[in-house]
């Protein structure tokens, strides 16, 4: 357990195509599944890399992207392996409208998605992630969520409107607001 959360750590690929697990609503098909392991194809695996490399020089990144590609899911992904694995981040999750980012039960929202993946986590994964138990997770780095709006960055440097835990046992009982 040690070795795999240390490859985790080290490589968001691992980390992705090894435990998370991905809701997919539009699934069709015999072949196709509504709930199972997220595992990347070629190109994604280039979008989480240049995700990365954005992130880590703190630059802009546009995504050129078209439906049902896992781009909300990648950047969510990339931004749950900096929570889990590299502490002291802080994120903000940007919507159409604050529904989208946080409504309890809409596998739509951005936070649900997030709160699937942690679900579908093995539990020892998420307590060394934590340092504790999993469902009082301790994790000092911070995922914002906001809604578009002509001043929603801010919320990286004011007080947040919602400040979202990473464990949806607590989740709704830690959100702050103004």
């Amino acid at each position: 357990r040690e070795r795999l959360f240390e490859w985790c750590q080290h490589d968001t690929l691992f980390y992705i195509n090894t435990f998370v697990w991905q809701f997919n609503p539009n699934a069709i098909g015999e072949a196709s599944q509504e709930i199972g392991p997220f595992i990347t194809w070629d190109f994604q695996d280039k979008a989480v890399h240049a995700i990365l490399d954005c992130v880590k020089s703190k630059k802009d990144l546009l995504l050129l992207k078209s439906r049902e590609m896992g781009a909300s899911w990648l950047c969510l992904l990339v931004m749950d392996w900096f929570l889990l694995f590299h502490p002291w981040k802080k994120f903000l999750m940007i919507s159409r409208n604050a529904d989208a980012v946080d409504r309890p039960n809409d596998s739509y929202c951005l936070f649900w998605k997030l709160d699937f993946v942690h679900d579908h986590l093995p539990t020892w994964l998420m307590e060394m992630a934590c340092g504790g138990p999993a469902e009082t997770p301790s994790l000092p780095t911070t995922v914002l969520g906001g809604s578009v709006c002509g001043t929603c960055a801010r919320a990286l440097d004011d007080t947040p409107r919602a400040t979202r835990a990473t464990n949806t046992t607590r989740a709704r009982q830690k959100r702050q607001s103004r």
